[in-house]
Parts: structure tokens; C-alpha cells; sequence
């Protein structure tokens, strides 16, 4: 029956002591289907962007097994379903930290593609924050001007600056491109709020948040962009064997809508960070 934590490997948010390994997230159907944007830019692109994600290590060592084989399977899930923005895919960068380079979009591009490969960075990285919950993540964006290696440093350095301040992100890079001063701060704040949101979740509420966003968030591919209609709450229960009023009380509980705008705020203030003029009013 779909729903069931033990038969549905869409559903992540199971505890980890009660899934086997081959249990693990694979569904492609989070945050929306593969979009279809130009993946030109993925080629040569001007500047590139290092996210650096370390997880939080479990206390139990009988459990960090079961995380790391999460994880993994997780990354995997990734790599296949963003290859439209991935210039090289997920992969271990050190004992608990995976990292992937992104394309950025040339600066002369249309505004509406430097927003939905905003969009797409950001659920892409959200995704992985909701996947691996109730395991703790913590993000660092680096960029650099072609130059991976010295993104990856900067990515490194943000993740450790947002674990010193107690943050769920910190970004370096930006500014030295050309962005307005703040702006690298802006990101990471814009990230670490909506991270922030998913730090005291249950894990059913998790689950219906999953759920309920699994068509996507954010379509930026339009102008004027727009949100992704949610699921129906019965469709939800229906799904769980619950009533539809537990659903309603879970999501507004666990404020989802507020996360909807934060990753909104997120993904648009790194449109901005990178090409201020998608900002502007056409």
C-alpha cells in the first residue's frame, strides 16, 4: 500500500532502525519531475558553485552504518534526477561530507532561466535536507570563476563558519564576483532560516511535508514565477490511513507554508546574488 514505511521507498522518513538498506529513498517523484531547462551552460560555464553538505554524526555507532548507507543512496537519487544542473555529481568529500559542483548560468542569460536554475539549486539541496531528516545537515556554498578548487575551498570554509555561528548555511564566493556586499550573507541567512524550519519536525510531520510538496515548489520557468500547487490534504490521508484533519493540523503545525516561502526567499536571493538584474522589474 503506498504510504507504508516498510513497502513505500518513497517514504524517507521512516526510522532508520526500521528499514533495511535497499530501503531508502529512490522515488523521482520529489520536488516535481526533471525539468526541462537548457543545459547549455553546464558545458563552460562562467563560474561555478561547490555545496558542500556535511551530516551530523549519530551518537550510536550501531546507527551511523544505517546513516551513511542513507545518505548514499540519497546522493544517488540526486545525481539522477538534476543532471540539468549538476556539472559534476554528488560524491564523498571527507567521512560524513558529500559535495557537487553546479553550472551557473551565464550572466547575459535570460532572467527566467537564472531563476529556475535558482529554483533548481535550491530544491535540489532542500531535497537532501528532507530526505535525510531527522539526520542533521549542515550546507556551505562556495563560487569561484571557473576555478573548482578554489569553490570547493570556499564551500569548505562556509560550512565550518555556519557550524561555528550555528547555522544550517553560510556562502562565500559571491561578493568577489561582483555582488552587492551582504549578499553572500543574505544567501546563507535566506537558506538558514528555511533550514532552520526543519529542524524540529517529527518525522511525520516531515513526511507529509514531503508529500504534500512532492510535485515541486517553486516554477520559475514562467514569468511572473509562481508556486507549485500543493497536494490535497485527502489525498495525503488517504495515502497515510489518517483523517484528513490530522494532516491539516500536522502540516500547519510544522508551518509549511512558511518553509514554502523560505525556500521561495532562498532561491531568490541566490538569483540575485549571482545576476542582480533578475531582480529588476522588466
Amino acid at each position: 500500500m503506498e504510504g507504508n514505511c516498510l513497502l513505500d521507498s518513497s517514504n524517507w522518513a521512516c526510522p532508520l532502525s526500521a528499514r533495511n538498506p535497499t530501503d531508502f529513498p529512490h522515488s523521482a517523484r520529489d520536488f516535481g519531475n526533471l525539468a526541462e531547462y537548457d543545459s547549455s551552460v553546464a558545458n563552460d560555464p562562467r563560474a561555478l558553485l561547490v555545496l558542500f553538505a556535511e551530516a551530523r554524526e549519530p551518537a550510536e555507532a550501531g546507527m551511523r552504518a544505517a546513516v551513511r548507507e542513507r545518505h548514499a543512496q540519497v546522493v544517488e537519487s540526486l545525481n539522477r534526477r538534476y543532471t540539468d544542473v549538476l556539472r559534476s555529481p554528488w560524491e564523498p568529500a571527507g567521512e560524513e561530507a558529500m559535495r557537487a559542483v553546479v553550472a551557473l548560468p551565464e550572466l547575459d542569460d535570460a532572467a527566467t532561466i537564472v531563476r529556475a536554475r535558482a529554483a533548481r539549486i535550491s530544491e535540489m539541496s532542500f531535497e537532501m535536507v528532507l530526505r535525510m531528516h531527522p539526520v542533521a545537515l549542515r550546507l556551505g556554498l562556495g563560487c569561484a570563476e571557473g576555478k573548482e578548487a578554489v569553490a570547493l575551498q570556499r564551500a569548505r570554509e562556509a560550512a565550518i563558519a555556519a557550524a561555528r555561528a550555528r547555522l544550517f548555511a553560510q556562502v562565500r564566493g559571491f561578493e568577489t564576483l561582483g555582488a552587492a556586499r551582504g549578499s553572500d550573507a543574505a544567501v546563507g541567512g535566506a537558506w538558514s532560516i528555511a533550514g532552520a524550519l526543519t529542524r524540529s519536525w517529527t518525522d511525520r510531520q516531515a513526511q507529509f511535508v514531503r508529500w504534500v510538496l512532492r510535485d515541486g515548489v517553486l516554477d520559475w520557468r514562467r514569468d511572473p514565477p509562481r508556486f507549485v500547487k500543493e497536494r490535497r490534504r485527502k489525498e495525503i490521508a488517504i495515502a497515510f490511513g489518517v483523517s484528513p484533519s490530522v494532516v491539516t493540523e500536522s502540516l500547519q503545525s510544522a508551518d509549511v507554508t512558511a518553509f514554502r516561502h523560505a525556500l521561495w526567499s532562498a532561491a531568490w536571493l541566490l538569483a540575485g546574488a549571482w545576476q542582480p538584474s533578475v531582480l529588476e522589474p522588466a
